[in-house]
């Protein structure tokens, strides 16, 4: 049975997150309004935390090519989630044994928010860098790959009807395309990671073996990037085989 379709995974998954959020919601509510939130804020602490756990573990799984992102975003879901728990765990005891709030439990809680709000800007930045680079990377890639194609076809021009038949019979040389593409990538980013063990296996004749879930394995990436960018380079080197089969 496909674990996508299956109708009880899924409403399991909703009963308990939905259970688990509603009772940490309300005594981090509650934790505000025993560290002097007004009870009309008090339900913003809470928000800021749990928001903060959910942002953070959707940028660490969704795939970014470069490992700072990925790590940052890793560390702050942690981060957050400890101090989720550290705070239920501090409302329910206070309240289970009558306890009077302590000074630093209302510094705590004050500190709260600005650090959510400095943590996520952080991330934000991050993650937009992270974009800007891929962009420009990526349009500095085309006039690489336009330029290499554009000397591919001046040295495929026949010099003499031996050197033409000598050409025509040479098998396309996808290598300046993909050694451009590998070059552009982050170091020791997930997507460098992949690119390496894409050119292994076409170095090693075997690319049609090559899935897109096996290639994200290799850099501890997700099945859908690895899928992404699999399809990517196999679109290039078929690009760049049309091309010269065409100038041929």
């Amino acid at each position: 049975m496909n674990p996508r379709r299956d109708v009880w995974i899924w409403l399991g998954i909703g009963v308990v997150a939905l259970a688990a959020a509603v009772m940490s919601f309300d005594a981090l509510r509650r934790l505000a309004v025993r560290a002097g939130v007004v009870a009309e804020l008090a339900w913003l602490l809470p928000l800021a935390i749990d928001a903060a756990v959910l942002v953070a573990t959707r940028a660490w799984l969704v795939g970014y090519t470069s490992a700072r992102v990925s790590g940052y975003a890793r560390n702050l879901a942690f981060g957050a989630l400890t101090l989720s728990v550290a705070g239920n765990a501090a409302e329910h005891g206070m309240a289970a044994y009558a306890i009077a709030t302590p000074w630093w439990v209302v510094v705590a809680v004050s500190a709260v928010p600005p650090t959510m709000l400095g943590a996520i800007a952080h991330l934000a930045a991050l993650a937009a860098t992270e974009r800007h680079t891929t962009d420009t990377a990526a349009t500095d890639r085309q006039p690489v790959s336009a330029t290499a194609t554009t000397q591919r076809h001046t040295d495929s021009a026949p010099s003499t009807s031996d050197d033409a038949a000598t050409r025509a019979a040479a098998p396309p040389d996808p290598t300046l395309a993909a050694t451009s593409e590998h070059a552009a990538l982050p170091p020791g980013g997930k997507a460098a990671r992949m690119r390496a063990t894409f050119e292994r296996y076409r170095d090693e004749g075997r690319l049609d073996e090559l899935t897109g879930a096996a290639l994200a394995r290799s850099a501890d990436a997700t099945p859908s990037l690895g899928r992404r960018y699999l399809a990517q380079w196999r679109a290039e080197l078929d690009t760049v085989a049309d091309t010269d089969e065409h100038a041929a």
